[in-house]
């Protein structure tokens, strides 16, 4: 099991978290959306609780964004998530713990893949989240991890990219193929940072 590190990297505590989680301003990817819509329809409620602060145009927008922004740099959330969560020595903790991303909005940034700044990221556990919320995130996992399977990786994980400034978030399930050599060190953090602060997306 991966070691959350809430404490030692400022991430949100639990009792922050779920206030962030119960704000109704969740997002749910389209991938999620489309190859799992039948988890989705029945316990995935993420993409339907809309925030009546700012209005449902505002937060499709920012939502948006932060989508784009994930789906630019999926390729080092992915190796960031594997290393953080130690999926390359336990495959299973993916079914315990997600990969939590705090960003806030960049001003004036004029590129998809620059438009936020990550504050801190790590492993986080399921269970610091409200009962229902870890519920529909894990059937959806489920769901996704089928499909995985089916394109030959081998599991899924969840990155989080939570706004701390919106309480909006996005929910991506993202599939990964088991490397060993994805330690579980502090490197994680810089290659992220350095990445998604830099505008790096290859």
């Amino acid at each position: 099991m991966a070691t959350p590190a809430a404490s030692a990297t400022n991430l949100p505590s639990a009792e922050k978290l779920v206030t962030l989680t119960v704000a109704e301003r969740h997002g749910q990817s389209k991938e999620c959306k489309k190859a799992a819509w039948q988890a989705h329809k029945t316990k995935c409620k993420l993409n339907s609780r809309i925030s009546e602060h700012g209005g449902l145009q505002v937060y499709e927008a920012k939502l948006k964004t932060l989508r784009v922004f994930t789906s630019k740099h999926r390729p080092m959330l992915c190796e960031a998530g594997v290393r953080a969560l130690e999926l390359g020595i336990n495959m299973d903790n993916a079914e315990t713990e997600f990969f939590l991303v705090c960003v806030r909005e960049r001003r004036g940034a004029t590129k998809p893949g620059l438009a936020y700044v990550v504050e801190q990221a790590g492993a986080q556990l399921y269970s610091s989240l409200p009962a229902s919320v870890a519920e529909e995130m894990q059937s959806v996992r489920r769901e996704m991890n089928k499909v995985h399977l089916q394109q030959g990786l081998d599991g899924t994980f969840f990155a989080v990219l939570l706004d701390m400034d919106s309480g909006i978030r996005n929910n991506a399930p993202v599939g990964f193929a088991k490397d060993a050599t994805y330690t579980s060190s502090m490197l994680f953090r810089d290659l992220l940072f350095r990445h998604l602060n830099g505008g790096i997306t290859v």
